[in-house]
């Protein structure tokens, strides 16, 4: 049974994932033409990542660093999508 600090470090990690999976949803559904697809690559990226981690969790010996995997994939979408917006925002500007 896992202690306390597990359970935290879990759900702080889940809360996190979600907020990464979450910024490029909201931006898909804003944004329109190649912005709109640019905004979907982490999650599409994502996909995978999650598959093989399901899959490795399968053998109790692979699946230790699950927290850890999942939370660089969000922080890697959230770095991703804040040069996205960043990006977005510098050519919205100069064509007006």
């Amino acid at each position: 049974m896992p202690d306390a600090t597990d359970l935290g470090i879990s759900l702080l990690t889940l809360a996190v994932a979600a907020a990464g999976a979450w910024l490029p949803w909201a931006a898909y559904r804003a944004w329109r033409g190649t912005w709109r697809r640019a905004a979907l690559a982490p999650l599409l990226l994502g996909l995978p990542w999650l598959v093989w981690m399901i899959a490795r969790a399968a053998n109790p010996g692979d699946g230790a660093n699950w927290r850890l995997q999942i939370f660089a994939w969000a922080m890697l979408t959230l770095v991703y999508m804040t040069c996205a917006f960043t990006i977005k925002s510098i050519l919205d500007k100069a064509r007006r």
